[in-house]
């Protein structure tokens, strides 16, 4: 409608496609609804490649999924002083997204389903996203992707300590947005 052109090209490796209840919701609200595969906006499909044929043809790698559970007196009990400070403003739960990122890079310990494939090698990187990428961004506490850059190395240097595990391993965590 503002750019004028005879033909557009999107790319996206996360279509926005919506369901039938979402679209049903948003004819009722009278709410535009830019559903990716609703070709009167985008127009029909020039070229679909999958994920999976991606990764068959080598142009993506295959990515494992780990969900971690810990209980909040597991952390609690070991990084004590950082949630007590009041200027770090750290968040059990934030704490334990931290230790869980940090046990999944090392391979710590894990346990039942995640336990077959562990191997001696920790892993090298990863990739993790946040709801904001300020903290103060919204009402309710948010996990914001500069404050968990920056309590990361502390959060796992006190869980550390407190193991009584004194390993060679580091890790960084940086944050990264499209930012121009």
């Amino acid at each position: 409608e503002y750019l004028h052109a005879s033909k557009r090209l999107y790319m996206t490796a996360t279509p926005r496609v919506y369901g039938n209840t979402a679209k049903a919701k948003a004819e009722q609200d009278s709410v535009t609804l830019c559903s990716m595969d609703d070709e009167a906006i985008y127009g029909p499909d020039l070229h679909v490649l999958r994920f999976s044929k991606a990764v068959a043809q080598g142009l993506l790698v295959d990515y494992k999924v780990i969900v971690l559970t810990i209980d909040a007196k597991y952390i609690s009990a070991r990084i004590q002083e950082l949630l007590q400070d009041a200027n770090k403003q750290l968040h059990i739960d934030d704490a334990g997204k931290i230790i869980g990122c940090w046990k999944a890079l090392s391979r710590e310990r894990l346990e039942g389903e995640a336990s077959n494939f562990q191997t001696v090698t920790p892993m090298r990187r990863a990739v993790a996203f946040c709801q904001v990428i300020e903290p103060s961004t919204g009402k309710n506490h948010k996990v914001s992707s500069k404050y968990i850059a920056d309590m990361f190395a502390e959060v796992v240097a006190a869980y550390n300590a407190a193991e009584g595990v004194a390993g060679s391993l580091q890790c960084a965590a940086q944050h990264v947005d499209g930012t121009m």
